[in-house]
């Protein structure tokens, strides 16, 4: 994925369930783009931070935990979506970060 997306000229790139921050970098890697790379899972993201952290793209890519939510889908808008959860799933997150 990383590999074929076409982003040279990319100025901005979203990331939705970025894991360990590994597309991210390599989105970074291949062009200029400023890069918001979001998961829902709290130990995904301390570990894609601390590979950004680590890279030479840290000033372009922001990590952070959030859910993306999409409303459901209706016979008009028939899109595929990468992320719904549920206002319970979000409370339980927001609650993991706070006792971080």
């Amino acid at each position: 994925m990383g590999a074929w997306a076409d982003v040279v000229s990319a100025r901005n790139i979203l990331d939705i369930g970025t894991g360990t921050g590994l597309i991210s970098l390599m989105m970074a890697q291949r062009c200029n783009a400023r890069i918001r790379a979001v998961d829902i899972d709290a130990d995904a993201v301390e570990q894609a931070r601390g590979n950004v952290a680590a890279s030479p793209w840290q000033d372009r890519i922001e990590v952070e935990l959030s859910l993306i939510h999409i409303s459901e889908p209706t016979r008009r808008t028939p899109i595929s979506y990468a992320v719904f959860c549920l206002k319970k799933k979000k409370k339980k997150i927001q609650k993991k970060e706070k006792e971080k």
